[in-house]
């Protein structure tokens, strides 16, 4: 499986999975036309869009125009407003087979409107993945996969050093360095 970050961050987030000439995408925070840089829109088995806040789902209702098939739960979709033959909602841990990804969304702890999933995906060939972004916890057991991506979005010590009283609505990197050293080893793959 071959992976590009599109971007990621406060300004859009957008990843792209690929298994020999089909892809997986996962959150609409990039321009349409910029997607299309990097990968052709029939080669989109799904977006999967895990919230509804703007750096995520900016321009979902673009991808849709152009006949993207998006996957999100019933409270995303009313956060941003998404209906129309391109949407499908799903249930989380339920488990969803395209021809060539097969995914499931678990919800994790985040402030969005609508709630906030990850999701475990994967194909025959590479194995399974686990995606999971702007979240404070999982509760959602992991299972041994061959991928974690899970952001950490902050250092813990420079928050402490520079006093800052705000609401943390994310991982630190240490917290997410600890939770995937938490997780089983077995299949475990560096990129």
């Amino acid at each position: 499986m071959k992976v590009r970050f599109l971007a990621t961050g406060s300004a859009g987030n957008c990843a792209l999975f690929f298994e020999n000439e089909k892809a997986l995408v996962i959150d609409c925070g990039v321009k349409f036309q910029e997607l299309a840089l990097y990968v052709k829109p029939s080669q989109i088995e799904a977006v999967l869009l895990t919230h509804s806040h703007g750096d995520h789902a900016a321009y979902a209702k673009a991808y849709a125009k152009f006949g993207l098939p998006i996957y999100c739960t019933q409270g995303t979709a009313d956060a941003v407003g998404l209906i129309g033959p391109t949407i499908h909602i799903i249930e989380p841990t339920k488990t969803y087979t395209l021809p060539t990804f097969q995914f499931l969304a678990f919800e994790v702890m985040h402030n969005a409107p609508g709630g906030t999933v990850g999701f475990r995906f994967g194909t025959e060939m590479s194995g399974e993945a686990i995606f999971a972004t702007d979240l404070t916890g999982v509760g959602y057991k992991i299972p041994d996969v061959h991928y974690i991506f899970i952001e950490g979005n902050y250092c813990e010590n420079i928050v402490m050093q520079n006093g800052t009283d705000y609401e943390i609505h994310h991982l630190s990197i240490q917290q997410a360095a600890k939770l995937i050293n938490e997780q089983p080893r077995h299949n475990l793959m560096s990129l």
